[in-house]
């Protein structure tokens, strides 16, 4: 948790029924600084969003029993913000001796752009999630994200660490996503090691993504296939020969065995180091009840981002919204294991990333 603030603060922050855009930059530091969010329900999850993960987020309407949580909170040492539609509230807190902040919201409407007044739900994992909101909200939607996974450490990070250790003993290394290169760069620094580790090493890495994640970590992607995807691997290793070579391959523990079988039957070998896996995150504050006015657009980049969206939204009785919401998936792949699912899919992105999802809604809405 973060280090509580001088017992007795108290910081206000008009946002209430406001577009999540109108937050103050004060505010948003705050939020980011805050041990307890306490929050009128009608609140942006986009303004929540700013909070931070650790932190305790309380919804509830602005009354006597707020106002005393709030002064008991911040009487035992914490950080309080309390997220208001007005700061007149400040009158409940007057008597109470703590010493209150207050930050006023800003006027503006929504902007405007050829998505303007649509309702888009983003699903990516948290970290990634706030950049392709973002867009969203530049061309004029209402996006929030609903993160669908949650990146965790491996079951056994030793068994991991000594396949990356091994790396001397293979002609190739695979890495199938940014997390995978972090997870191979932070496993070689507990081995006491660094990329020059992998100085002979041939390095391929799944897409332009994973190649420039690779570049920021000192490593050269020697090859990267045009098609961002296992059989794009297997093709691109294939048309050099290399499928017999002796591979091994940083990814999640959960995926297809499609480079594993091509290699096998080429007569190589192939190593599977887990440097991940994945779980499902709770829904952030406020984005259940946003759920309930409807989505137009739901963004999907994988079968078990699906999955676990359906988990979510049948936890909070909010699967209804499945049946009027446009699903999107964000390749060929994905819109294979979402069908499977019983997802029916509108649009399927042309190429992966933020770039094909962005492109794919404009697409939809007729605003490409």
């Amino acid at each position: 948790m973060n280090a509580p603030a001088r017992a007795g603060e108290v910081t206000l922050i008009e946002a209430a029924g406001r577009p999540a855009a109108s937050l103050a930059w004060a505010g948003v530091q705050a939020l980011r600084r805050a041990d307890v969010v306490v929050a009128d329900p009608r609140v942006h999850p986009g303004v929540l969003w700013h909070a931070s993960t650790s932190a305790e987020v309380v919804l509830t309407p602005w009354d006597a029993e707020a106002a005393k949580r709030v002064v008991e909170r911040s009487a035992a040492g914490a950080s309080v913000v309390c997220v208001v539609e007005s700061l007149d509230v400040a009158r409940a807190l007057g008597a109470s001796g703590v010493e209150i902040r207050r930050i006023s919201g800003i006027d503006m409407e929504p902007p405007l752009g050829p998505l303007r007044g649509r309702r888009i739900l983003v699903t990516r994992p948290r970290d990634s999630a706030t950049p392709q909101r973002d867009r969203f909200e530049r061309l004029g939607a209402d996006a929030v994200a609903l993160p669908c996974l949650r990146i965790e450490p491996p079951a056994d990070e030793q068994i991991f660490d000594a396949a990356v250790a091994g790396i001397a003993d293979a002609d190739g290394l695979i890495v199938s996503s940014r997390t995978g290169v972090a997870a191979l760069t932070a496993s070689l620094r507990r081995s006491e090691l660094d990329v020059r580790s992998l100085a002979t090493t041939l390095v391929v890495a799944v897409g332009q993504a994973t190649a420039r994640a690779c570049a920021v970590a000192g490593l050269r992607a020697d090859i990267v296939p045009t098609r961002p995807r296992a059989e794009g691997i297997v093709d691109a290793l294939d048309q050099r020969g290399l499928l017999g070579k002796r591979w091994l391959h940083v990814r999640a523990r959960d995926g297809r065995a499609t480079i594993d079988e091509a290699v096998t039957r080429a007569g190589g070998q192939y190593t599977l180091a887990v440097g991940y896996q994945t779980g499902r995150p709770p829904p952030p504050a406020g984005v259940i009840s946003w759920l309930g006015d409807g989505v137009d657009v739901i963004c999907l980049h994988s079968g078990r981002t699906g999955a676990h969206l359906r988990a979510t939204l049948a936890e909070a009785a909010a699967d209804g919204v499945l049946e009027t919401a446009a699903v999107i998936s964000a390749g060929p792949v994905t819109t294979k294991a979402l069908q499977e699912q019983g997802f029916e899919v509108a649009l399927t992105a042309s190429s992966p990333g933020d770039d094909g999802m962005v492109n794919a809604v404009l697409e939809l809405f007729g605003a490409a």
